[in-house]
């Protein structure tokens, strides 16, 4: 006969796991907390790291991200327009869906849909110096950009 674990037991895994999923947003390896929480700006997209890869911009093309003061979102990924609406709380982020975008085949190679995934999945953000991290759920990856002068 198979033994079965109590309710109890599944439910503290699910908690851990919730826990251990949650983004470190703002906070630094050495455990100093950056003051700069607004995300308010252009920024230029950098690289992604997920679990299983990093997602690198193809040379020579332009990804690009607004967060504007009326909590509208625009990026500029390769020769694609892209806008919204986001939301923050903290260091918490939210871009809602849907988004609107214009139709443009991307190449083969493109890394724009992986990126689009990920920023659709946005969780919440830190800074370090002057970049800003953009944590996906559940693991799903970190983007870092700098900021566009």
């Amino acid at each position: 006969m198979k033994r079965r674990r109590p309710v109890f037991f599944n439910n503290i895994v699910l908690i851990l796991f919730l826990i251990g999923c949650a983004p470190i947003a703002g906070v630094f390896a050495d455990g100093m907390e950056n003051n700069n929480t607004s995300i308010i700006g252009t920024w230029r997209w950098i690289e992604t790291i997920t679990p299983v890869e990093k997602i690198t911009p193809l040379t020579g093309k332009e990804y690009l991200v607004s967060f504007n003061p009326d909590g509208t979102v625009s990026m500029k990924l390769e020769i694609n327009r892209i806008n919204g609406t986001y939301q923050t709380e903290d260091k918490r982020l939210t871009i809602n869906s849907p988004m609107v975008m214009t139709l443009a085949a991307w190449l083969p190679e493109s890394p724009a849909p992986s990126f689009m995934n990920l920023m659709e999945h946005a969780a919440g953000y830190f800074f370090v110096d002057e970049e800003l991290y953009i944590d996906a759920f559940a693991d799903g990856g970190t983007s870092r950009f700098e900021p566009v002068s």
